[in-house]
């Protein structure tokens, strides 16, 4: 938290022109009921006409202010959310660069793309759309509350009883979805590492244009898994026919020497049925 103050710091001046703001347009809005009440009680009953107009030029100019001063409020966090979003990204970068080879190999890649962009990404939340709303919201119903109680504090503890249910069975959900979004962060972690080494296998086998070796590698290693498989049908597993592992090279050896093994369609070796052997074993 004091290396998050250490940003918000930077930008001190922006996140208070975002705060005058957003209190300006809630004061703004506050506006609303007050005129709404005054056209009602001095222009419908009271009937003075001659307020109407200056009443409706008040909604206008409130609604243009609340637009003004909410669309400042809104780009000022998103703004500063964003530059300190990259300033983290650039010095966690920086760190992690820093560090010795040993962290790499105890660390997968997934691990550390989850921190730098999915731990980054809610704190950049947190300092713009996020953080603003909560600010906003506290603000808000605090003004409220004060409206409310000034008016009939009988009244107001109905809508007060609400809100704190509705705030209980809030804070209740966030703490089990918490543990929901933490392992869909922990299998991201995981999947990105999947990705990653497939994606640098993929690279690799590009860069020494082997792609067709690979191919024909993989057509090569299915038909072993079925040759085996086969085996296993017709003679049964090989503890079943006294098989030994020991043996299993010796047979290699015998089944490369027979006369058939030059009839065979494609080139084959001793290691090569020797793995057959193995996988049927």
């Amino acid at each position: 938290m004091k290396k998050l103050y250490t940003y918000i710091g930077r930008y001190w001046y922006g996140y208070l022109f975002a705060v005058f703001s957003m209190v300006t347009a809630i004061v703004l809005d506050m506006l609303y009921p007050k005129i709404t009440q005054q056209i009602v009680d001095d222009v419908i009953i009271g009937g003075k006409l001659e307020l109407l107009t200056k009443l409706l030029v008040g909604i206008v100019i409130v609604g243009i202010g609340r637009s003004i001063f909410g669309y400042c409020k809104e780009f000022t966090f998103d703004v500063l959310a964003s530059k300190i979003g990259s300033a983290m990204r650039k010095d966690l970068f920086d760190h992690i660069q820093s560090l010795s080879m040993g962290y790499f190999e105890d660390t997968n890649t997934g691990e550390l793309m989850a921190r730098v962009k999915d731990d980054v990404d809610k704190i950049w939340n947190a300092m713009g759309y996020v953080g603003m709303l909560v600010i906003e919201v506290i603000i808000h119903v605090s003004m409220v509350l004060y409206c409310m109680f000034s008016l009939n504090w009988k009244l107001a503890f109905v809508p007060l009883a609400t809100m704190i249910l509705c705030g209980t069975v809030a804070i209740i959900m966030e703490r089990k979805l918490d543990k929901i979004y933490e392992d869909i962060s922990e299998e991201n972690a995981v999947l990105t590492t999947v990705a990653e080494e497939n994606l640098a296998g993929v690279r690799t086998v590009k860069a020494f244009a082997r792609e067709k070796h690979e191919i024909l590698r993989e057509h090569f290693s299915e038909g072993f898994l079925r040759e085996a498989e086969n085996l296993r049908t017709l003679y049964g597993t090989a503890d079943e026919i006294n098989v030994k592992e020991e043996d299993l090279h010796q047979l290699a050896v015998d089944a490369f020497n027979d006369v058939c093994t030059g009839g065979n369609p494609r080139p084959t070796s001793v290691e090569d049925i020797e793995t057959l052997y193995r996988k049927a074993f």
